[in-house]
């Protein structure tokens, strides 16, 4: 299935011997070059059964791919990446068509527009050292949902080739092409002021600190970052000197001393002998108070909760916050205030009082990150109101396992919603709607649910136009006939209960975790979430065992259908 890792790069329309004549040529050509050990010979086999996984319903047009001679040197030299794992046959290929090894049949050529890159680097053994990527993308009509549809996108999405979908690689990269090329065949238009069907954001994959910390006049050992403390937090300035002030367990009345200072707190949990006395300042009482640093001395063996660490809203405090190993207190704090502390703690109705610890702290943090560029992939089908439905599914998926090199298929999380998305798409093209319908195949979801959220921040439409937001999320594994749902700021069920009717699901109301509707939700549009199951009922979910083969592509069609009458209905509602 190596082979099924297939793209687009060059329209063939002006072979003067027209398109028809240049496959029947190449694919002829392609039956009488000998194949490897191993291998399988005949013509379609060559490039292996799953070739129609990519015998699609996009029409992909020149005017929609738009690929420039720099963007197709850019993936020609990433190509290599693949060729350890890819063995096609031929010295030099054109677009391929005609039966696939499984018998598929493809569409005529006169249907289908070809694209293609050929390749000329070869291996001694005339085997092409480079990936061949070839789409054919097809116009098929939509009649009903069929199980079929849906199987070729998450074939192809989950496939080894697509690597897990990791946000920012050459993978995620072919496959948001690989949605805006049915978007297009879908006949969707890029959104208000895109020239493309992307949405280009940047994330940050990784980060990471390079500090020092010192005590500066003071008999101290040079401190190692990672051993002796650990930053945890950046604040608003690279460099500081402060003041300590040792607050212990942080109880009593200690936030008047905090201002301007270093705060050194113990991140143990409060001690018995406190028996209930006072309460402990937080993380946003401290930087309310002022604090500039916040150093948690850590005990080995004492885990630290990293949401300790973060503000009631979800983001990272304006302050450096470290640990401290807790052997290393004696140079900060003099060992006479630490021992004093811990003995009135045993005092009934004793609250410790804060002490100075008359030393100056200099810290030193620089932060590093590596940034990637992934979109989401939009498309939207005018209607005659001018009132918006978004129908969305994230793209992206976990990638690799960074120890074993083994993908995460995705293929339930999130290529069934993906496919979902694609075949709404196809459905509602040529029909007459109320409302502009917005397809959005959002990225980077996986990691922080990021690519709705920016989606949102940079709404292409007016917020106050949209009435509904739809999110699908997992929607593989139906059991029991029963598909979830989460509906907010809108009275839903009068539209569910016309749809559920004529397909046999039943729909219990639950909310299946964080998914892109959050963002959308927390802004107040109104929105529709659907899922087969969160990872308490699908057990493969997060592993590499969300494979395609364990998808329920029967209960996908039935989930189509009630979704499209879900639509409908809503979509009525607003002529």
């Amino acid at each position: 299935y190596d082979v099924s890792l297939l793209h687009v790069y060059k329209f063939f329309s002006d072979r003067p011997e027209g398109r028809a004549r240049a496959v029947t040529r190449c694919y002829d050509k392609i039956s009488t070059i000998p194949t490897p050990a191993g291998r399988r010979s005949a013509r379609g086999d060559v490039i292996d059964n799953y070739v129609d996984v990519i015998a699609g319903h996009a029409n992909f047009t020149v005017g929609h791919v738009n690929f420039t001679a720099k963007r197709v040197d850019s993936f020609a030299n990433s190509v290599d990446t693949f060729a350890n794992s890819v063995d096609i046959i031929g010295d030099s290929f054109d677009p391929i068509s005609g039966r696939a090894g499984n018998g598929v049949v493809l569409q005529e050529a006169k249907e289908t527009r070809f694209f293609a890159e050929t390749t000329t680097s070869l291996k001694n053994n005339n085997h092409v050292k480079h990936l061949l990527l070839i789409l054919s993308c097809c116009i098929l009509p939509v009649a009903s949902f069929a199980q079929g549809s849906f199987k070729k996108d998450i074939l192809f999405l989950s496939s080894e080739a697509l690597g897990g979908r990791a946000p920012g690689g050459q993978e995620d990269s072919i496959a948001r092409q690989w949605i805006a090329a049915r978007f297009a065949g879908a006949g969707l238009s890029p959104l208000p002021g895109h020239a493309s069907h992307e949405q280009a954001f940047e994330v940050i994959t990784r980060y990471w600190y390079d500090a020092r910390l010192a005590l500066p006049g003071e008999e101290a050992p040079a401190f190692v970052h990672h051993e002796d403390f650990q930053v945890i937090r950046h604040g608003e300035q690279d460099s500081l000197s402060l003041e300590c002030v040792f607050i212990g367990d942080g109880v009593g009345e200690i936030l008047p001393v905090v201002e301007g200072k270093a705060v050194i707190r113990y991140s143990r949990p409060l001690p018995a002998s406190l028996g209930g006395r006072g309460k402990r300042a937080g993380m946003d009482d401290l930087v309310a108070a002022g604090a500039k640093a916040i150093i948690h001395v850590h005990s080995p063996g004492i885990p630290i909760s990293e949401r300790e660490f973060r503000s009631p809203g979800g983001g990272s405090y304006p302050v450096t916050t470290l640990t401290l190993l807790a052997s290393n207190l004696k140079y900060f704090v003099d060992e006479r205030h630490a021992r004093r502390y811990d003995s009135l703690l045993t005092v009934p109705g004793c609250l410790p009082a804060a002490a100075p610890a008359g030393k100056r702290v200099e810290l030193v943090v620089k932060r590093h990150e590596e940034r990637v560029t992934t979109a989401n992939v939009t498309g939207i089908k005018r209607g005659t109101t001018g009132r918006v439905m978004i129908i969305g599914a994230h793209h992206d998926h976990l990638g690799r396992d960074k120890v074993t090199g083994e993908r995460f298929p995705g293929a339930n999380d999130n290529a069934s919603g993906v496919a979902m998305l694609l075949e709404l798409a196809e459905r509602y093209k040529g029909v007459t709607t109320a409302c502009d319908l917005v397809f959005v195949a959002f990225g980077c979801e996986e990691r922080g649910i990021r690519g709705s959220r920016y989606f949102v921040e940079n709404l292409p439409v007016d917020k106050e136009k949209i009435a509904v937001m739809i999110n699908l999320d997992m929607l593989g594994d139906l059991r029991d006939d029963t598909l979830y749902h989460a509906g907010y700021h809108r009275d839903f069920q009068p539209f569910l209960e016309k749809a559920v009717g004529q397909t046999g699901i039943a729909l219990q109301e639950k909310d299946c975790g964080l998914s892109d509707q959050v963002h959308f939700m927390t802004r107040g549009i109104p929105t529709l979430f659907f899922c087969t199951g969160g990872q308490e009922r699908f057990k493969q979910w997060h592993t590499t065992g969300d494979r395609e083969e364990l998808v329920n592509y029967e209960g996908m069609a039935r989930i189509a259908r009630l979704l499209d009458d879900v639509i409908a209905a809503l979509d009525d509602a607003e002529r």
